[in-house]
């Protein structure tokens, strides 16, 4: 089964590739398909932001409001029928067959702020909002929207169409996928059990769901407990996880995190691998000392092909009187503690004293490669 997952432009690289990456991380029953650079799927010029004292705005859509936090009151918010402008556009320009499924993530809120909904009008037209799950669940956001994805995928085999399925879900929460979560924080629970209910249950047996499609929702579902579970847990553990460099570019991973990829640009990459491969460490005013080191990480990683420029950014790095270096290593930490929090990051992160050398502390034997 065809999925298609689009995005609006606000939704970054890291979290709609990433997303992506690790519904795919479990073998299953589904093609996931990404849609190039959001640009290309922009709705920002093509819907009205509309508000409900607005008279064009789609009262019908207004089932049961959710109670909001306050941060979520300033989001910006459509209406559903704006919001599958995006998927009916989308199926239109790239020919999809109405079979196939297109999911649109989105940082707009929606009314009346659900965190996913179904399009009444085009059948197997879906949204997930990706923004402020941090108010819900520890760490990445990955993991509640995949979580979202999932559901959404086993309720479409489920039922036969939206309206079944929301006359079954649970308006109290018992920690099932069909759970309706009407107190949004009601969520935490349902992704900390991350489990289906007897009553559930038998409907995926009276509907004779196939075992790919069951074993893939419960792997799934199981792996994105354990990640939100292991952040929470963290604190009392302690213990840094495995570090993958996988390919011939030695893209960055946390297998134990569903295959988390640390998107780092090419330039911060060479200088990575750089201190990656001197586990003693190295002082900023040596660097110039491993230059023909870092000269071949920049011109295996880079995108150029001209040698010139690749090696005046070899120099501005080594040049003692340039923060280039500096920048970089800042950028690195941010990108890592941003997907694993500040305590986790510190394994992975480049770091030591000003005038020190400067080190990545992780146990090499956790470091892995696999081309």
């Amino acid at each position: 089964m065809n999925v298609y997952l689009i995005r609006t432009d606000g939704v970054e690289d890291a979290l709609y590739f990433g997303v992506c990456d690790f519904l795919q991380h479990i073998p299953g029953p589904f093609t996931f398909h990404t849609h190039g650079h959001p640009a290309e799927l922009s709705i920002q010029d093509e819907v009205k932001l509309l508000f409900p004292d607005d008279e064009k705005y789609h009262r019908q859509e207004v089932m049961e409001s959710r109670v909001m936090y306050s941060a979520e009151m300033s989001v910006e918010r459509l209406s559903w029928k704006d919001l599958f402008h995006a998927n009916n556009d989308f199926r239109k320009k790239s020919g999809i067959p109405a079979e196939d499924i297109v999911i649109l993530l989105t940082d707009y809120g929606n009314y009346p702020n659900w965190f996913s909904g179904y399009d009444e009008e085009t059948p197997n037209n879906y949204f997930v909002h990706t923004e402020q799950w941090e108010l819900y669940a520890a760490g990445d956001n990955r993991y509640p929207i995949a979580y979202q994805i999932v559901s959404i995928l086993l309720k479409q085999i489920m039922f036969d169409k939206p309206s079944e399925m929301f006359t079954a879900m649970h308006k109290t929460a018992r920690g099932c996928i069909l759970d309706f979560c009407e107190q949004k924080e009601e969520i935490s629970f349902k992704l900390r059990t991350a489990d289906i209910c007897p009553d559930c249950q038998k409907i995926i047996a009276d509907r004779k769901v196939s075992h790919v499609h069951i074993r893939y929702t419960f792997e799934m579902m199981d792996s994105i407990r354990r990640q939100l579970l292991f952040r929470e847990r963290y604190d009392l553990v302690r213990n840094p996880l495995p570090l993958l460099l996988k390919g011939r570019n030695k893209s960055p991973y946390i297998p134990d995190l569903g295959m988390l990829k640390i998107n780092l640009t090419p330039a911060e990459l060479g200088v990575y691998l750089l201190f990656l491969n001197h586990p003693e460490g190295i002082k900023v005013s040596d660097v110039v000392d491993h230059r023909t080191e870092l000269s071949e990480y920049m011109h295996l990683l880079s995108r150029r092909d001209d040698r010139a420029v690749i090696e005046k950014l070899v120099e501005d790095l080594c040049r003692a009187d340039s923060n280039s270096l500096s920048e970089k290593m800042a950028k690195i930490r941010a990108k890592f503690v941003k997907l694993l929090g500040a305590d986790l990051a510190q394994s992975y992160i480049i770091s030591g004293p000003n005038g020190g050398e400067k080190k990545i502390v992780i146990d090499r034997e956790l470091v892995k490669y696999e081309e």
